[in-house]
């Protein structure tokens, strides 16, 4: 069984979600809850462990996780100038919950907020809480939004991956088709050719 971590990341809480990747089924799921009075890197520094201590506690097999999945930070012009201090610790989480779950896979990937709308609402300009509504509904879960976002993460890219994959089986058989055809059409060629030498019909 290969297993997909997906991460919620934020400086207060830390959404986390165990799937299944051949059957997309959820395992696990939790929320890391840190306390708010604490200093930043006093969180910093507790939160990835309590992390790691959640999913081993958990009893899955970190020996087979075969990818582990965070949202892409969205950051816009505005937002950026407005909150470069909370955009700059959120990257510092997401970076250290990374570097503590890295012994146990050898790949990270990052879901945009677009990837997880058009794997869910197939729609880009769905809302981001409209998006966490049907990742609940789908997995009949009753829960936090950052419990939720992290399910969604994974089960993004657990469909987005297959979905690249079965279009690049189908693209090469495509190709396999066209390289056929093209053979039979040569083999065509060829023998009408050898015919008209063996009949004769060949023009001097």
């Amino acid at each position: 069984m290969e297993l997909i971590i997906g991460l919620d990341c934020s400086t207060m809480n830390i959404g986390w979600s165990i799937m299944d990747y051949e059957t997309e089924r959820l395992l696990h799921s939790g929320v890391v809850r840190l306390n708010a009075k604490e200093d930043f890197y006093v969180r910093l520094r507790r939160g990835p462990r309590e992390l790691k201590n959640a999913l081993v506690a958990t009893g899955a097999d970190m020996s087979n996780i075969m990818a582990l999945v965070i949202e892409q930070p969205f950051i816009s012009r505005d937002s950026a100038k407005a909150n470069i201090d909370i955009v700059k610790k959120l990257m510092y989480m997401d970076g250290a919950c990374v570097c503590i779950l890295m012994p146990y896979t050898n790949y990270c990937r990052e879901i945009s907020p677009i990837e997880m709308k058009v794997a869910f609402a197939e729609d880009h300009k769905a809302k981001k809480q409209q998006v966490i509504e049907r990742v609940k509904r789908e997995f009949n879960i009753s829960c936090g939004n950052d419990q939720a976002d992290a399910i969604g993460i994974a089960a993004s890219f657990i469909r987005l991956n297959k979905q690249k994959y079965f279009q690049q089986k189908a693209d090469e058989k495509q190709e396999r088709h066209e390289k056929k055809a093209e053979k039979r059409k040569i083999e065509k060629a060829v023998n009408a050719g050898k015919k008209i030498i063996l009949e004769g019909e060949l023009p001097l």
